[in-house]
């Protein structure tokens, strides 16, 4: 009765290591200007996990379950960045970087920054026109 009772705690403890997965980590940061974002959401697309990044734009998800995972990193203002079939090993760590686009670029001129979207194209027609005839620049 003895031996079943140890071989069955065995079991167990095996078990409950297997199942509690590893954990995922990583950074999140500007693509262009390699700056951390800190508050960006990271989150398990197939599960009901994720996380938010703080100071140096770092992440931690733990315990997450162990095979594969499709992730999402979104932060206000850029474009979210999807990592896909991430595989996660029983009891091991997987590290992430998270590369964010601004969804906006602007046109920053030192005194301040301009969408460019708003940023109007002179017609190159105009070119090569007189100075003092205004009427002939063209901005589309």
């Amino acid at each position: 009765m003895a031996r079943i009772l140890i071989a069955s705690l065995i079991a167990l403890s095996l078990t409950s290591t297997s199942l509690r997965g590893g954990d995922i980590k990583g950074r999140v940061f500007d693509a262009r200007t390699g700056k951390p974002l800190v508050g960006a959401v990271i989150l398990i697309v197939d599960g009901d996990m994720g996380t938010k990044s703080i100071a140096n734009g770092y992440f931690h998800i733990k315990r997450a379950p162990a095979g594969f995972h499709n992730l999402i990193a979104a932060f206000p203002d850029y474009r979210p960045q999807s990592i896909d079939s991430v595989f996660l090993r029983h009891d091991s760590a997987v590290n992430l970087q998270f590369a964010l686009r601004r969804e906006i670029d602007v046109v920053d001129t030192g005194a301040f920054a301009i969408p460019l979207s708003r940023v109007g194209v002179i017609d190159p027609s105009v070119w090569n026109a007189p100075t003092h005839d205004s009427t002939r620049t063209k901005i589309r």
